[in-house]
């Protein structure tokens, strides 16, 4: 056993039994890789990842293997939701030299931390569509021994790439051209036939959404809106969505929403909330309004921590195979119903002998089946028999759950309860985003700090921008709610805590300038999964100009908007939550407070 299991990272304890000999990141495995002249291994995953699963099994796992590794490698672990600034700069690494990325996000560097191999996912050995990682780590080790000159020199290109890339052009503001552009790409991009972007796999994406309708408030046309309500009807009938205990996983592996990868994290169930409360507010649409109250109730069942903060993600895989906890035959669906029942279930679900679900690993058909439905009436059919499926589906093994709580995903989910309270009128959503807010005060802030994530009652110490810029967010949100001139004042703090420690005449740094252990602070503007750090700061501040006026806020924004616009005009759909912001950013807001308050 190596060291790991001591981490209060449930993704390192989960390699803790592995033959390899697993470090974490810190100053003892550089040294340990300068002493013993041999290059660094690091590999990065989460807890709920299947193919990080799949690879520890596979390689990780195998004696063989790990004998190669410990002899010509120092291997590090990392948790990228524990360190996700590490994790990003080395996926830019890794988008850089292979076009792609993923986890898990396997990394090969000198002992001063300057990569010159990456990749995600390698089998053991091998095959006709990949190469196995005994070859890779043969070929590499060769490379360390004989032609060091080489990669030496291919890292500091990589390097040098890096920095570049934090070099950005000032030019004019982003203007209606560029977001004209964005809803062209959008809608050349829009699957007419089943909702979404693009073609499988497909993820929600949220703040697509969430610019389509912003952008549906200023102009109203009905084409954005035609976007946003099929993607969202889709999804919410689709596969994707567990139609029992609700929450959406992760993604779908097929163009129809049918074939989900079965993780379920918390940021997607915030930013969905948000999406499904705004389009609620503009179609008046019963099913996006239940949307909301469905993913709540799953996150308050299954993800709510002691503290009343949320906890991270739940695993894709149990028993050893993902989405074993989701998926049924057909014999047990009969045996659960009676028939008349089970054929209302199987004409709603198109439940068969054969199964309608297909291993994401293998490929196999399972014979298994993803409830799921085509309309709006199906629904109701299957939620008359969900109390008999979910009491036969408790008595299954449950999906492991990484019990981090991470400051910018509780602040996402702050802020998406906040803005669903207004949209849907209801002062309970806002009640729980106010809690969510206090109680990330409580563990993670302070005048002078704000730390990236609470477990077993200790912060972990970087600070980061986007748990900074999403809390301050939260903060101008709950205060346009209540005008509580508490909320206000933190803002304000928050955003000198901002300009004093992330603040560079370019933008804002990912990580503070406080705790400096990478190759390169990355500026980072492209919105993922979630947004970027910079647009919540743009955001941030474009919000809290409308509270204190006269303020520099605003001037803050246009600063921060305008040094971006270059990139984001080279690909505008990449850049949605900057658009978002830009949107809302256009609107007249009257601020309007029970009590009196001076505004300094």
């Amino acid at each position: 056993m190596n060291n790991l299991k001591l981490n209060r990272s449930l993704y390192l304890q989960q390699h803790a039994d592995n033959p390899v000999d697993w470090v974490e990141w810190g100053d003892e495995a550089f040294k340990s890789a300068r002493d013993r002249d041999k290059p660094i291994f690091l590999s990065i995953g989460y807890s709920t990842c299947h193919w990080c699963h799949v690879m520890a099994h596979e390689s990780f796992g195998d004696e063989a293997l790990a004998s190669q590794l410990n002899k010509d490698f120092v291997c590090i672990k990392l948790d990228r939701e524990q360190r996700p600034d590490l994790d990003a700069l080395y996926m830019k690494v890794c988008q850089m030299l292979t076009g792609s990325g993923g986890w898990p996000l396997t990394i090969v560097m000198t002992p001063d931390k300057r990569p010159f191999f990456a990749g995600t996912y390698f089998p053991k050995e091998t095959n006709v569509n990949r190469t196995g990682l005994t070859d890779v780590l043969d070929n590499i080790s060769d490379l360390w021994r004989q032609d060091r000159v080489t990669l030496f020199s291919n890292a500091n290109k990589i390097i040098q790439n890096l920095v570049e890339q934090n070099s950005l052009c000032i030019t004019e503001p982003i203007d209606e051209k560029t977001r004209e552009a964005a809803v062209r790409g959008l809608s050349e991009n829009f699957d007419s036939i089943h909702g979404g972007f693009g073609s499988a796999p497909k993820f929600p994406s949220p703040h697509i959404l969430l610019f389509l309708m912003s952008r549906y408030d200023r102009t109203q046309e009905d084409t954005l809106m035609n976007m946003v309500d099929k993607s969202l009807t889709d999804m919410r009938l689709g596969g994707v969505f567990d139609q029992l205990g609700y929450g959406f996983h992760r993604y779908s592996t097929d163009e129809s929403w049918l074939l989900p990868h079965f993780e379920k994290m918390l940021y997607d169930q915030a930013l969905l909330i948000w999406a499904y409360s705004k389009a609620y507010s503009i179609t008046k649409k019963e099913l996006f309004k239940q949307c909301v109250y469905d993913i709540l109730t799953y996150l308050k069942r299954d993800l709510k921590g002691d503290s009343n903060l949320y906890f991270s993600a739940e695993n894709a895989d149990s028993e050893g195979r993902e989405g074993a906890f989701y998926v049924w035959h057909k014999s047990e669906l009969e045996s659960l119903c009676t028939k008349e029942d089970f054929e209302r279930i199987q004409k709603a679900s198109v439940i068969s002998e054969k199964g309608n679900f297909v291993d994401e690993s293998t490929k196999l058909i399972t014979h298994e089946n993803i409830l799921h439905v085509k309309t709006e009436e199906d629904l109701k059919i299957l939620n008359t028999l969900r109390p008999t499926l979910m009491r036969a589906r408790d008595k299954r093994v449950r999906p492991s759950r990484d019990e981090k709580c991470l400051t910018d995903w509780n602040a996402l989910l702050s802020i998406s309860l906040i803005e669903a309270s207004r949209y849907l009128d209801d002062k309970e959503l806002l009640k729980e985003g106010l809690s969510i807010l206090e109680n990330l005060e409580k563990k993670v802030g302070s005048e002078s700090s704000i730390y990236h994530w609470e477990s077993d009652e200790e912060a972990f110490k970087p600070q980061l921008l986007l748990d900074a810029a999403s809390l301050g967010l939260a903060h101008v949100l709950a205060f346009k709610k209540n005008c509580k001139i508490g909320h206000l004042n933190r803002a304000e703090e928050i955003a000198g805590i901002l300009k004093e420690k992330f603040r560079d005449e370019k933008g804002f740094f990912y990580m503070s300038f406080e705790k400096e252990d990478l190759i390169v602070n990355q500026i980072e503007s492209y919105d993922g999964a979630i947004p970027s750090g910079n647009a919540m700061v743009y955001h941030f501040f474009q919000s809290l100009s409308k509270c204190v006026p006269q303020s520099a806020y605003l001037q803050d924004a246009e600063t921060l908007k305008a040094n971006f616009s270059e990139t984001i005009k080279q690909y505008p759909m990449g850049y949605t939550f900057w658009l978002f912001a830009d949107e809302e950013a256009q609107k007249k807001e009257e601020l309007k407070c029970d009590t009196d308050l001076k505004v300094k």
